[in-house]
């Protein structure tokens, strides 16, 4: 039961966003750049999922492509994202780590692109 419940959570995570081939490359290479630098597994993850949340938003616009700006306006939109979210539940200490993880998360994306 418990491997058909971690299978499930898999396939949610992995159908969530479809990422274009465009920008496809970027998965695989941004996995390898963390484990070659000893990333944790969930660190890895965690990042993964935000950059696929990321390549998904942009759909058929070129990653590779991103000027800063562009970049900017993806951490307003997750922060906007991250105060309605808090302004709808009712846990203060959640709320914070939320938002705090979020951003974090978003940050790699930017730093991932600005090389």
């Amino acid at each position: 039961m418990g491997m058909q419940n971690s299978e499930s959570k898999k396939a949610v995570l992995q159908k969530a966003v479809e990422i274009k081939p465009i920008n496809a490359h970027i998965i695989p290479a941004m996995k390898q750049h963390m484990l070659l630098k000893a990333y944790s597994i969930s660190t890895i993850k965690t990042y993964m999922y935000e950059m696929r949340q990321f390549l998904g938003i942009l759909s058929n616009n070129a990653a590779d492509n991103l000027q800063n700006e562009q970049l900017k306006r993806y951490l307003v939109y997750v922060q906007e994202d991250i105060v309605s979210i808090l302004k709808s539940t009712g846990n203060l200490n959640k709320q914070f780590l939320l938002k705090k993880n979020r951003i974090t998360n978003s940050s790699l994306i930017i730093l991932w692109f600005s090389d």
